[in-house]
């Protein structure tokens, strides 16, 4: 009987217990049009700037590495896994996520759609709709050598 009591307290007292749940790099798919491809993105920082450029490369990094179920880029981009290519063309990944902020020179578009939400000490998550240049990009990436021609 002591030992279902000890239980029963020690399962209450765990459940009481609150965890903060931080969001992860969460792209959802939302519209494609001339060109572009528009989706709901997460991004941590601990300022609204910080959280909205994280959302843009979680979006940049979804559509290169890991492709986007729903829109016409349902496939990677690239066909190498991300440490691979960062480290085959070091050149090309410095530029576009360094200090250059390459990268956004794709981005059409960046509108967050809640506020700066924290989430424990120092972890803050923003939703933005981040809108890419997927033409723009998979020219540059061609450009670059890192992807092949369509249909060559």
């Amino acid at each position: 009987m002591k030992y279902i009591y000890l239980c029963l307290v020690g399962l209450l007292l765990f459940s009481s217990c609150k965890t903060a749940t931080v969001p992860t790099a969460n792209v959802v798919y939302q519209t494609t049009a001339n060109g572009c491809i528009q989706a709901r993105c997460i991004g941590l920082g601990d300022k609204q700037q910080t959280a909205i450029e994280d959302a843009e490369k979680n979006m940049l990094r979804t559509l290169l590495f890991r492709g986007l179920p729903g829109s016409g880029q349902e496939t990677p981009m690239i066909s190498t896994d991300e440490a691979q290519s960062e480290q085959n063309n070091p050149d090309y990944w410095n530029t576009m996520w360094g200090e250059s902020k390459r990268y956004k020179t794709f981005i059409q578009a960046s509108i967050p759609v809640s506020d700066l939400q924290k989430h424990s000490k120092g972890v803050y998550s923003m939703t933005v709709d981040v809108k890419v240049n997927i033409k723009a990009l998979r020219m540059d990436l061609e450009k670059q050598g890192l992807i092949r021609r369509f249909g060559f």
